[in-house]
């Protein structure tokens, strides 16, 4: 009772998980791995990924972008700017490491060596909560793939402050350096009052005192210097002041990009000095900085180039059209600069194409008489007392299903409903309904969607009688391919007499439960009726499901190839003859309708794949006895079953030339009880003959007899 459903939309991705634990060392120190160095074309490409920003499950929006782009760029590195992470989870010791593979999934898959900054949210949930370490992280960073952050002075403000250098193509001398900066979180890291940080002043004379002056350098961290500022625009009338000046929301001329938000940096008066470091050490040619997710610009001030790089997160705040990832290219013959440019996510799905065919992962489709209460399955029809919690049998292994039931409004109409219990037993929400009691003003008619911090909410703006009667449909299904943004994610919809109320994407975990906010729920096949008040006569009972079918070919004896020729017409001889078609069906499903003159011995064969019998039938020829007692007594086509097959047969003879329309076919089961199944029938002259339904198929073919 499985099926893959398929919608126009998208283009197809994959998508990965790993799952570990968090065990650890205290403090792990980095293995000898092979040098950076610029390519045999004398190039290097890096690849910036700034505020990821998610938590576990980390959402398929963000790792298909994060593939596309490594797809897309085949960078040689690649730079992570801060907040890979939110955890604020009530197990970060765990949800770290999960949350943490999972967005590096794209990188390691891709097998390119990457380096990481921490940003305030990644150590404001953890280490501030006193949860651990900066340094146990660290050692969780460079357990996964080929990760060049090192601490090599582990006594810095901070963790994870570092030089990481880039050799000539030929590997003989030192080209570049890539300074990884650890810019804090709070000034107090357990005070977010006490505004942002930036690097210490030890970390800067730790800079200063192991730069190579030889060769030049760009360096990255997450939170923006307080000179970001200067590629803004002063106005005395601005709305926004920082340290003795006002700023508008504007960029100056020369600044390339967007800016939605001011920078969000220490205060002006604690200004560290880091700006200064910089330019003291003489070869630093850029900073990148991430934190302000709607912020994609860069522009050089006093000589450096200071750089926004724009967030990617789907978990915390962000713009559509801002969202992406930024590129940087160095060419050894000239390393006196370098080129930079950002690409959008936009871009990425505009490039994947909207035109290839969305597909869901295989479902559970029920009725309510399907589900259980306490283990014991419910009548046809129950009435609602609120608050009961109701299992089925899953089957589907992505914990799909769509439900289908009829509701019958009571005095208070008020329902709701949701898939999932949580472990704490807190009930996880993908939508709700809830439909407009009869005192209720109603403004237009119609249904709508109300959300609220706890659910999804559905209202019914027009007032509701008793005894009103709904046809509902509620379904969540596993995006296998599609929009970038939703591959991974569950589908999630609402139906009211057909008629489409509610759709969305909801994130998932590995156990099928949905995220919403940060409330998690992690139970696989549990379904949850409740009801506001005391809706006693509030009734559910089954709809009665339609049969219907996946795609499937339709053919007639014309569509037919024998050895590779096209039937056009020629006649069957009888014998063992394979004849193919150009199958289209994804399922194998197909009708075939052809006319059949009987001949000389009026007797055919007819099976689906080689030598596998779904049906065959046999027309009994004049003159024959040996039928005996199989033939029958009632002058129509029926069922002999014999030891290889099923014949059918006529019980009267059959003259030479009567001509029959005969159709035959499989059709795979979209829906009901047989859904999975393929139903497999004949026709003769528009009356069915015979039909069943089967499993089992293997490549399109039957096995069994």
């Amino acid at each position: 009772m499985k099926k893959v459903l398929k919608k126009l939309l998208a283009t197809t991705l994959s998508l990965s998980m790993l799952l570990t634990c968090f065990t650890v060392p205290m403090k792990a120190e980095a293995a000898e791995k092979e040098p950076l160095k610029f390519g045999s074309d004398g190039k290097f490409k890096i690849v910036i990924f700034s505020d990821t920003q998610d938590q576990y499950p980390v959402h398929a929006a963000l790792t298909n972008r994060m593939r596309l782009a490594m797809e897309r760029e085949n960078p040689d590195f690649v730079v992570f700017t801060g907040d890979q992470t939110e955890m604020n989870t009530k197990d970060p010791e765990v949800d770290f490491r999960r949350t943490i593979e999972q967005i590096l999934d794209p990188v390691v898959d891709a097998g390119v060596p990457y380096a990481f900054v921490y940003g305030n949210h990644d150590t404001q949930f953890y280490e501030g909560l006193g949860k651990g370490s900066m340094e146990e992280l660290l050692a969780v960073y460079q357990s996964i793939g080929d990760c060049r952050t090192t601490d090599p002075a582990p006594e810095l403000t901070g963790t994870g402050t570092c030089k990481i250098p880039i050799y000539s193509s030929d590997g003989s001398e030192l080209a570049f350096n890539l300074w990884m900066i650890d810019s804090g979180s709070y000034q107090d890291p357990t005070d977010g009052s006490s505004g942002y940080d930036n690097p210490h002043e030890d970390q800067l004379a730790w800079m200063l005192a192991n730069n190579d002056t030889e060769v030049n350098s760009i360096a990255f961290q997450h939170i923006p210097i307080p000179e970001m500022y200067n590629l803004f625009v002063e106005d005395e009338n601005g709305t926004h002041t920082y340290g003795d000046k006002k700023y508008r929301l504007e960029l100056k001329p020369g600044v390339t990009g967007t800016a939605k938000e001011f920078p969000s940096t220490i205060y002006a008066s604690d200004n560290k000095g880091e700006f200064e470091t910089l330019k003291q050490m003489g070869n630093v040619l850029g900073l990148f900085n991430g934190h302000d997710h709607r912020n994609d610009f860069w522009g050089t001030y006093e000589g450096i180039k200071l750089t926004s790089v724009p967030g990617m997160s789907y978990f915390n705040y962000g713009d559509e059209d801002v969202r992406g990832y930024g590129v940087i290219e160095l060419d050894e013959s000239d390393l006196s600069d370098y080129d930079y440019h950002t690409v959008k996510f936009t871009t990425l799905d505009e490039e994947a194409g909207t035109s290839t065919e969305v597909v869901y992962d295989e479902y559970d489709e029920i009725t309510y008489s399907d589900l259980k209460e306490n283990g014991n399955k419910l009548g046809a029809e129950y009435t609602l007392t609120g608050g009961h919690t109701f299992t089925y049998d899953a089957t589907s292994p992505s914990k799909s299903a769509i439900l289908k039931f009829r509701w019958t409004a009571g005095t208070k109409p008020g329902f709701q409903f949701s898939f999932d219990v949580g472990a704490d037993g807190n009930i996880s929400h993908p939508f709700g309904v809830w439909i407009k009691r009869a005192d209720q003003v109603p403004p237009n008619g119609t249904w709508h969607l109300k959300p609220n911090l706890e659910a999804y909410a559905v209202n019914m703006t027009k007032a509701v009688s008793n005894g009103e009667t709904f046809d509902i449909e509620l379904g969540r299904l596993k995006v296998l391919s599609g929009d970038p943004k939703n591959v991974g994610s569950y589908y999630v919809y609402l139906k009211v007499n057909g008629v489409l109320i509610q759709e969305g994407y909801s994130n998932t975990d590995e156990e099928g439960g949905y995220i919403s906010g940060s409330a998690q729920c992690k139970v696989s096949n549990e379904i949850r009726f409740g009801a506001w008040g005391n809706n006693k006569d509030d009734k559910i009972s089954d709809i009665p499901v339609v049969e219907e079918y996946y795609d499937y070919d339709e053919l007639t004896y014309n569509d037919l190839f024998i050895d590779g020729t096209s039937m056009n017409g020629m006649e069957m001889n009888g014998g063992d003859r394979k004849y193919t078609y150009n199958a289209t069906s994804s399922t194998y499903s197909m009708k075939l309708k052809f006319r059949w003159t009987a001949g000389e011995t009026a007797r055919f064969t007819a099976y689906l794949d080689d030598w596998v019998f779904p049906f065959c039938f046999a027309v009994k020829e004049p003159g024959r006895s040996d039928f005996g007692a199989e033939a029958g007594a009632n002058g129509a086509w029926h069922l002999v079953p014999s030891d290889n097959n099923m014949i059918i047969q006529m019980d009267e003879p059959i003259a030479e030339g009567t001509v029959y329309d005969m159709e035959i076919g499989r059709l795979k089961v979209k829906n009901g009880a047989n859904k999975g199944k393929y139903l497999v029938y004949w026709k003769a002259n528009d009356e069915l003959i015979q039909s069943y339904y089967y499993d089992g198929v293997v490549d399109g073919a039957y096995n069994g007899t």
